[in-house]
Order: C-alpha cells, then sequence, then structure tokens
C-alpha cells in the first residue's frame, strides 16, 4: 500500500505595514492549495531569514583570535590631514 501526500510551499509577500492583510493573504493561499488537494503548506517568512542574520554573537561565532582580532586606538584622531606639495 502507497500513501500520497501532497505538500505546498508558499512564500506570499506581505502587505507592507498591514499585519490583517497580509494574514488575510495567507489564508487565500492556504485555501487556493488545499483546493488543489494540499495536506500540508510550508510557509517561509522571510522577514524572519532577514532579522535572524542580525543575530550573531561576536564574542562566539567569532572568536578565533587565529582569524579575527580586535583592535581599539584610544588615541585622538585628526578630522583631516593636509598635505602641502
Amino acid at each position: 500500500m502507497t500513501d500520497s501526500l501532497r505538500v505546498a510551499l508558499a512564500q506570499v509577500s506581505p502587505r507592507f505595514l498591514d499585519r490583517t492583510a497580509t494574514l488575510a493573504k495567507v489564508v487565500e493561499n492556504v485555501h487556493a492549495a488545499a483546493a488543489r488537494g494540499a495536506k500540508l503548506v510550508a510557509d517561509l517568512e522571510f522577514a524572519r531569514v532577514l532579522e535572524e542574520r542580525q543575530n550573531f554573537d561576536p564574542t562566539a561565532h567569532y572568536s578565533r583570535p587565529d582569524v579575527l582580532g580586535w583592535v581599539v586606538d584610544r588615541r585622538r584622531q585628526r578630522v583631516a590631514e593636509w598635505i602641502d606639495g
């Protein structure tokens, strides 16, 4: 006996600054996929992907002194250097 499962993957673009309209659009797409026989629908929230890319830990992931160093120059810096010549 072979069972099959139809799966749909949806990447629905959000309605700008309108959560209610975005959710309505997602629900509409889920219903459309179900009407075509999908039993499982997965939606990728691309905004969450971008948010997670901002979550990094410089003391853990990049803590390789053989690769990355950190130097702070506390001396007062000049705004501009003039060269006459």
